[in-house]
């Protein structure tokens, strides 16, 4: 890219409908770019990078590597002629070229500091012709075949800060009689803990909290990150509530720390690469993160009484209080703040092996990213999803030991249940899923409830397609529905006055109660259009009378009726039956006997084959109205329109003509244009 600024890797690139890693960079894929001024590549899955790749970015003064993986740089020239770039901070390199190609052949990095180098290939005149006063950083652990004596080839001045003191020893020997000094980073007490800036600017300081409180008191926005030195204490002590006031990293590189009863963070914080927490206290740690994202990366499985906050990820382990084997041992306690608070755990367990999921309460939502954990897996454990609404499976897995319910459920990996337990989806769901102990087909069979319409492909554990039903009906405002009765039920416990009901495929109203020997189906108490969609609107036996009771405004529109013994009964007063559309099929008849002031209005024209007829009685009161039957030429015959029988109401003519031999039983007609 020719035209980029500042530019940031992301982790993953979408392409085609599919997602890619970017893990090169290509030889000379910048090369010659004057307008590029950094490059983050912190999320991205970068792990080697060509020759010449930034040659001539002379406006490049920033780069940031991927902390998740190792950079391979093995052709020259990869920083040639990146004048503004003077600092170098790179989490993981690896050198492995035969040859002498030098990726800093050619660049003015005043200071490069590597945390983990490792070198199979090149080390002669590596850092040959760097600027005068160069500082080479390696606080990790370094081998004693990393450096030779003409690594730093004709560099003047050379400074080369090391972390352990066994390790400048050493080096002060390699280098002896080389225009290069070797120190312990930190000066003679030595550095605990090393910050480097956004910029690639590092600095020691001799315990972590005096470096919490340097970036406290910097002007630089961040991010930071800071790094443990192993200089002979493999215990770091954290003291007071005192955390970073802007976002940082902390790597404590394998060793264990001591963490302070509560810590208070002011800034999203990441620990990672823990092996104890709290290893020789009795004191559990209450963290209380707030609205800061807070992340532990391969942290000590114990040493925590709660973790509290909105956003908190763990990966490569789970966070633990105290185990002492018996009754005494105490859970930690993971606590979700505020709306929408959510919980992501990262890289723990296996598809063959489940770990427990930690006590847990407040979050709604669940994100298992190479997880796999099950939900009240023991008796300590019980009602973690209690507060869920939302799971997202990345490649992981969720093992349920009790039944759930949870909104939505999105992503891709695989869920298990155990005897009883049941999973029920009551909002919307997307993904791939694998069911792999369930071997059936049928969804209703496998423990997993989805709503109608969801976008998911399952498959059991024989690899087959596990099938969904399809839905029937879609309710406006509220739906799918595999079933009339269930669209229904949630119309009657909607907050909506009125509702319409679209059909998606033939549906029959099944019959609620009994009429005498007849069956009755309710609809709901509400107002419903049911669009019919061309599909068929069946109730009950086509052989046996039968009644379907509307107690409030019904509108049906292009349905095809198969109702031939149907009496459509109007049971609540002064509610209006509409008929409107394509409508076929058969109906016997919409009966108003039993309420007053009814309406009935036919605007599909249909005759008395469809609707075979409309009923009143003499004291109902009930009004017709016919629109757009037959013309002033010609007529709609009587077998045209429906038989219209005792009514002591009116019938309306709207732009209608008719043909009728008997209209004793109409109290009044009333012809608006007709």
């Amino acid at each position: 890219p020719k035209g980029v600024g500042a530019l940031v890797l992301a982790d993953g690139i979408e392409y085609a409908g599919g997602k890619y890693d970017v893990t090169e960079l290509a030889a000379n894929a910048f090369s010659g770019n004057t307008v590029l001024t950094s490059i983050d590549m912190t999320d991205s899955s970068v792990k080697t990078i060509g020759q010449s790749c930034f040659r001539d970015c002379t406006a490049l003064s920033g780069v940031q590597f991927s902390a998740n993986s190792v950079t391979n740089m093995q052709k020259s020239g990869v920083f040639s002629g990146c004048t503004s770039l003077t600092r170098l901070s790179i989490p993981s390199l690896n050198l492995s070229s035969k040859y002498n190609n030098s990726p800093f052949a050619g660049s003015s990095i005043q200071e490069l500091t590597v945390y983990n180098l490792s070198s199979t290939g090149i080390k002669a005149n590596l850092l040959n012709n760097m600027p005068d006063g160069f500082t080479l950083n390696l606080p990790g652990d370094i081998s004693s075949t990393a450096l030779v004596a003409n690594t730093f080839g004709s560099t003047k001045n050379v400074t080369l800060n090391l972390g352990a003191q066994e390790d400048v020893e050493h080096y002060k020997t390699v280098f002896d009689g080389k225009d290069v000094t070797v120190q312990l980073f930190g000066g003679e007490e030595g550095a605990q803990a090393i910050i480097t800036d956004s910029a690639g600017g590092v600095t020691g300081y001799a315990t972590l909290n005096d470096a919490i409180n340097a970036i406290n008191q910097s002007e630089g926005t961040g991010p930071f990150q800071v790094r443990t030195i192993n200089n002979g204490s493999t215990t770091i002590e954290w003291t007071g509530d005192v955390a970073p006031n802007k976002a940082t990293v902390i790597d404590f590189a394998g060793a264990s720390v001591d963490l302070p009863d509560t810590l208070t963070l002011q800034a999203p914080l990441t620990i990672e690469n823990i092996t104890n927490i709290n290893p020789d206290e009795d004191t559990l740690t209450t963290l209380i993160a707030g609205s800061y994202a807070f992340a532990m990366v391969d942290g000590g499985s114990f040493g925590f009484a709660e973790i509290r906050g909105s956003d908190l990820t763990f990966a490569g382990t789970l966070p633990g209080g105290q185990f002492d084997g018996g009754q005494d041992s105490r859970q930690v306690q993971l606590t979700g703040t505020g709306d929408g608070a959510t919980v992501t755990f990262v890289d723990v367990g296996r598809s063959d092996y489940y770990y427990v999921l930690p006590n847990m309460a407040g979050f709604a939502k669940l994100v298992l990213d190479g997880a796999y954990l099950a939900a009240d897996g023991a008796e300590a454990f019980r009602g973690q999803l209690d507060d869920v609404t939302a799971v997202e499976l990345q490649d992981g897995g969720l093992k349920l030991n009790a039944s759930a319910e949870i909104e939505s459920l999105s992503g891709n990996g695989e869920l298990r249940f155990a005897e009883g337990a049941a999973l029920n989806v009551t909002g919307g769901a997307s993904g791939s899923f694998r069911l792999p102990e369930f071997e059936g087909t049928a969804l209703a069979d496998s423990g997993l409830s989805l709503p109608l319409g969801s976008d998911v492909t399952l498959t059991n554990a024989n690899g087959e397609t596990v099938t969904l039903p399809e839905p029937v009906v879609r309710v406006e405002g509220l739906g799918q529905y595999a079933t009339m009765a269930d669209a229904f039920a949630a119309i009657e416990s909607g907050e909506a006055d009125s509702y319409t009901i679209t059909r998606l495929d033939d549906v029959e109203l099944e019959a609620t109660g009994t009429s005498g020997a007849y069956g009755v189906a309710e609809l709901p108490a509400k107002a419903l259009i049911i669009q019919g969609g061309g599909h068929t609107l069946s109730a009950g036996d086509s052989k046996t009378r039968n009644y379907v009771y509307a107690a409030a405004d019904l509108t049906l529109v292009n349905v095809e009726l198969n109702m031939p013994k149907t009496y459509l009964r109007i049971t609540g007063e002064g509610a209006t039956v509409t008929v409107e559309g394509t409508v076929t099929g058969a109906l016997e008849k919409i009966d108003a006997s039993v309420s007053t002031g009814c309406t009935v209005l036919v605007k599909a024209t249909v005759g008395d084959d469809v609707i075979d007829g409309i009923a009143g009685t003499s004291k109902n009161k009930m009004t017709v109205i016919l629109q757009g039957y037959g013309s002033l030429e010609a007529p709609a015959a009587k077998t045209a329109f429906p038989t219209i029988s005792n009514s002591s109401g009116t019938l309306v003519l709207e732009n209608s003509w008719l043909v009728a031999d008997n209209a004793a039983n109409w109290g009044g007609i009333e012809v608006r244009q007709g």
